[in-house]
């Protein structure tokens, strides 16, 4: 299983299951609370429930595209504690 904001340069034109492409698309936090706790708002925000995936449409060859799992496993963040993640960062104006 792949752990949530992975992301990975893969071969097929639609994203797998559990999976979105890396265009920058905006995610709405209630619907993606485990990505969006690992990401932030790195990547940008839309107004107050917003974040943003990052945009790597560029970077890839033609027939290729990158992805973030949306689905799986949370990472361990090592040498941080859940009170200091991104998301948590935001919130508490940091």
């Amino acid at each position: 299983m792949p752990l949530i904001g992975e992301i990975k340069l893969l071969p097929y034109e639609e994203s797998p299951r559990g999976w979105m492409p890396c265009s920058g698309q905006t995610l709405h936090i209630n619907e993606h609370p485990k990505l969006y706790m690992i990401l932030g708002t790195k990547f940008g925000k839309e107004g107050d429930l917003g974040f943003r995936l990052p945009d790597m449409r560029g970077d890839a060859k033609p027939g290729f595209r990158y992805c973030i799992a949306v689905e799986g496993d949370i990472p361990a963040l090592s040498g941080i504690s859940q009170s200091e993640t991104p998301a948590q960062k935001e919130r508490s104006g940091q």
